[in-house]
């Protein structure tokens, strides 16, 4: 894989079996899945389920609301995201 970033001059490797939070882009539909997860969490009230197809960026989306949600108790913040 090495000669594939040496001749593209690419960074890191193009593909990961492991879903990457700091790739996700932002579409309107994941702006609406973290609202409602936001309001899920926020109101404590039980189960939230995220469904999607295959490919969607769940993983992704759901690893990027665990980083938040870590980094505000450790930063002692009360909310997880600013609204804009």
């Amino acid at each position: 894989m090495g000669v594939y970033l040496q001749h593209f001059g690419l960074k890191r490797e193009p593909f990961s079996i492991v879903p990457d939070p700091n790739l996700l882009f932002p579409s309107y539909q994941h702006r609406q899945a973290v609202a409602h997860l936001k309001y899920g969490l926020d109101r404590e009230g039980g189960f939230i389920v995220l469904t999607g197809e295959v490919g969607t960026g769940k993983t992704t989306l759901t690893k990027t609301i665990i980083e938040l949600v870590c980094r505000s108790c450790q930063d002692g913040q009360e909310t997880l995201f600013e609204s804009s």
